[in-house]
C-alpha cells in the first residue's frame, strides 16, 4: 500500500527480525503481492532471521540456515565472491594464495605445511630457487607451480609474504594492497579463479571482520579497473564457526555498499 501511495520513494532495503517461522510467512505475503517483491532471507541466526527486500525486478531467493551450511556468494560488479567451508589445498580453482613469509618457509603455518606436504619435491625445489626468493623479496609474492597436481588440483599457488604485511604501520591498508596485487596477478596471468584463505588471521591473530574489510575494498578497487578474465574469488576458511563469522562481517559490509555488492544465497 506505501508503494503504491508513494511511487517515487527512495526506501530500498526492508529487514524483517523474527522467528523463523514468522518471518517466513510475512515474507511470503510479499513474494505473492502484485507487483511481487524481491526478497531475499540473509541468514538464519540461532533465534531468528535477517531479511532484506527491495523492489520487484529479480526472482525470489531463499537461504539455508549459515549455521549448518558449508557456503555463501555474493557478487561484486562480475565477480562472483564465495565463502567455503573445507581446506584450501582441494579446492580446485587456477590458484589459491598461501600466507607465508619473505624466506618462503613453508615449515610454519597449518595451511603451509600442508601445501609443502602435498607439493612434493618440485614445488620444493622452485621455493629454494634464487628466482623465486627474489620474486618475493621485490614484490612480496611469488608465483608457483602446485607441485603435484594430483594433490592440489590447481595450477599455481601465490606465496603472499604475509609476515612483512602484518608488520606494516597501516596493516589494513597493507593488507588491501596485497590482495589487490594477487587479484591484479591472476588478471595478468589471464586466471579465471583465485581461492584466497582468511588473509591476516591463524597463526597472525588478525580480526575476521578486519579481513572481511580489506578483502571487498580490494575487490571493490579491483572491479573498476575492468577485469576480462577474473571472475570467481574463494576465500576459504577451515571451520564452521569462522564461516559464520566471515558471512556476518560480508553481510554487514554488503549492505553498507549494496550499490556495488549482491548478495546471492547461501548453500
Amino acid at each position: 500500500m506505501y508503494f503504491e501511495c508513494f511511487p517515487e520513494s527512495g526506501i530500498r532495503t526492508i529487514i524483517f527480525c523474527d522467528h523463523r517461522m514468522s518471518a517466513n510467512s510475512f515474507l511470503d505475503e510479499f513474494l505473492a503481492s502484485t507487483p511481487s517483491w524481491n526478497c531475499i532471507v540473509e541468514s538464519h541466526l540461532k533465534n531468528n532471521v535477517s531479511s532484506w527486500s527491495v523492489k520487484s525486478g529479480c526472482e525470489w531467493k531463499k537461504t539455508l540456515n549459515i549455521n549448518q551450511s558449508s557456503s555463501f556468494k555474493f557478487t561484486v560488479g562480475d565477480i562472483t565472491v564465495c565463502g567455503m567451508l573445507g581446506d584450501i589445498t582441494d579446492t580446485r580453482v587456477d590458484a589459491i594464495v598461501n600466507s607465508s613469509n619473505k624466506f618462503l618457509d613453508l615449515t610454519k603455518g597449518a595451511v603451509s605445511q600442508n601445501i609443502l606436504i602435498k607439493g612434493g619435491t618440485i614445488l620444493e625445489d622452485e621455493l629454494k630457487s634464487t628466482e623465486k626468493r627474489r620474486e618475493i623479496d621485490k614484490q612480496g609474492l611469488a608465483v608457483t607451480t602446485s607441485g603435484d597436481p594430483l594433490q592440489i588440483p590447481c595450477l599455481f599457488i601465490f606465496h603472499v609474504d604475509s609476515v612483512s604485511v602484518s608488520r606494516s604501520f597501516k596493516v589494513t591498508v597493507a593488507w588491501k594492497k596485497m590482495v589487490l596485487k594477487c587479484l591484479q596477478k591472476a588478471e595478468e596471468m589471464k586466471l579465471s579463479s583465485l581461492a584466497f584463505p582468511a588473509l591476516g588471521t591463524g597463526t597472525l591473530h588478525g580480526n575476521i571482520r578486519t579481513t572481511s574489510q580489506f578483502m571487498l575494498e580490494a575487490l571493490e578497487e579491483f572491479v573498476k579497473r575492468g577485469p576480462i578474465h577474473l571472475n570467481q574469488v574463494y576465500i576459504i576458511v577451515l571451520d564452521q564457526p569462522l564461516l559464520v563469522e566471515l558471512h556476518d562481517a560480508m553481510r554487514d559490509r554488503y549492505i553498507g555498499n549494496v550499490n556495488t555488492s549482491k548478495l546471492l544465497v547461501v548453500t
